[in-house]
């Protein structure tokens, strides 16, 4: 049975998957605005650019403006309704896994009907829409604001028609262009707020007053997570109740703001009081495990966004698979990672959590908000983890170089430094019986053979200090595959 870690994980790639299907749709639809801004003013045959011509062009600029917020509008439309049907079908498959797992049997689901598709899909549709309207006003008045000032300028310099319509067209192109990550953002925000929005419905259509619903935040640790994403991992609350973010802001399911990448999943009071955490099955770093699982789940293949411009096809309606053949499929990658790379993999992932939760603690410390105090006494803790995990790191990448056959095949000279996966040693010399390497806790002997390390002239910037002898003789029992002699 596929677990309930994997389809959180899937839940993650969803919403990834359909930002980046809408981004690209936007991309196109602005570049199509602009092809027809150019088109209409080249028609424009006029003999010198005059205040007169100038209010004409600002006003027809500005019709095409609103034409574009219209035509990224209806972008937005079209591409709700997959990743809503994405949300409900991830988040029945996941009850019921955790049903199986929990109760011993799968229940019925009330949101899991067309009728409570349908209205649910209709109301909330409307809702993100109309903040796509109002967070759209900003980019809009921005344009006008920049397109209006190279008009303007193009008025005081008294240019011929033919030279002050290209200048207006670069300057269009120009404000417009420099704006596309405002569209970007906002639609990677509705897209967010949709699935997120999906997942709530559906948990308090679940909830009961004999069996309550919880819900629970789950970030995406990668290299780019915000301190408050960390802060909030893990936060549990009744499923009619708002979390809070550590600035004291109340919020019903994510985003909470702009980028904000959390997902809110649920757990029924009868499953236990114990909540899994999906902290590695979360981590973009951890995808190759994920690649490398013959049962992983495959991305929806419903969200993908229909052109709004192109007719209606029959059977369009009502023709994707349902979640049973869906989660069925299995994508299994050309070949399946080795031992040392999952484990490197696994490390790695836990590294970008660790460093991620040390940012906050971090932060916490200095100013806690109300409600992350707690954060403020994990430094130390996390700091030794962090350093723990460094060194075991070194220790997987070196078990990789030397599986895959990837040593060092020219001379080692003394002076030179070998890179066992950051951890960086001095050659002191090298002679018939090995080579003898400086270490922080005293000199080690290495045997005069292939060594899975990478050779350096000089010392790195960011190296893994080892803390012990122990340290450098488990690396170095990896390095040869025989008993460290110090």
């Amino acid at each position: 049975m596929i677990g309930p870690d994997l389809i959180v994980a899937a839940q993650h790639r969803d919403i990834e998957q359909a930002q980046r299907v809408l981004s690209a749709r936007a991309k196109q639809t602005t570049e199509d605005a602009l092809a027809r801004v150019d088109r209409d003013l080249r028609r424009a045959r006029r003999g010198s650019w005059t205040q007169a011509e100038a209010m004409a062009t600002k006003a027809q600029l500005r019709q095409a403006l609103m034409s574009l917020a219209l035509a990224h509008q209806q972008d937005l439309k079209a591409g709700l309704p997959p990743v809503m049907k994405a949300a409900q079908k991830r988040t029945a498959e996941y009850l019921r896994t955790l049903d199986k797992q929990y109760l011993g049997a799968v229940r019925p689901l009330r949101f899991d009907t067309l009728q409570w598709w349908e209205r649910h899909a209709s109301e909330l549709g409307q809702v993100r829409l109309r903040e796509f309207g109002r967070s759209f006003q900003r980019y809009g008045a921005d344009a006008v604001l920049g397109i209006e000032r190279a008009i303007s300028s193009a008025v005081v310099l008294g240019q011929r028609w033919d030279v002050a319509r290209r200048e207006v067209w670069r300057a269009t192109a120009q404000v417009v262009g420099e704006r596309q990550w405002m569209v970007d953002r906002i639609l990677r925000t509705e897209v967010a707020a949709a699935y997120n929005g999906t997942n709530l419905a559906a948990l308090i259509e679940e909830d009961d007053p004999d069996e309550p619903m919880l819900k629970k935040l789950v970030a995406t640790f990668d290299k780019v997570t915000a301190a408050d994403s960390v802060a909030v991992h893990g936060q549990v609350r009744p499923v009619r109740e708002p979390f809070r973010d550590p600035k004291g802001r109340l919020y019903m399911a994510p985003p909470n703001r702009p980028n904000d990448r959390e997902i809110v999943v649920g757990w029924r009071a009868s499953y236990g009081e114990s909540l899994p955490n999906y902290d590695q099955k979360t981590a973009r770093a951890d995808k190759r495990l994920l690649q490398a699982s013959a049962d992983r789940l495959p991305p929806d293949p419903t969200l993908k966004v229909p052109d709004p411009r192109a007719p209606p096809q029959a059977g369009s309606h009502g023709s994707h698979l349902p979640p049973e053949k869906v989660l069925s499929q299995t994508i299994i990658g050309p070949r399946q990672a080795s031992p040392e790379r999952a484990q490197l993999a696994h490390l790695t992932a836990r590294r970008l959590t660790v460093a991620s939760k040390l940012r906050a603690a971090i932060t916490a410390a200095k100013d806690p908000a109300p409600g992350f105090e707690y954060l403020a006494g994990e430094v130390d803790r996390l700091k030794a983890e962090y350093r723990d995990l460094r060194i075991r790191m070194a220790v997987a990448a070196t078990a990789v170089r030397a599986s895959e056959g990837d040593f060092i095949r020219r001379d080692i000279k003394p002076g030179n430094y070998l890179d066992f996966g950051g951890m960086v040693f001095r050659v002191r010399s090298v002679g018939a019986a090995g080579i003898r390497i400086d270490t922080p806790h005293g000199p080690a002997m290495l045997p005069s053979s292939r060594i899975p390390a990478m050779l350096r002239a000089k010392r790195p910037s960011k190296t893994v200090k080892p803390r012990s002898l122990t340290d450098i003789a488990a690396l170095l029992t990896v390095a040869v595959s025989i008993r460290e002699a110090a």
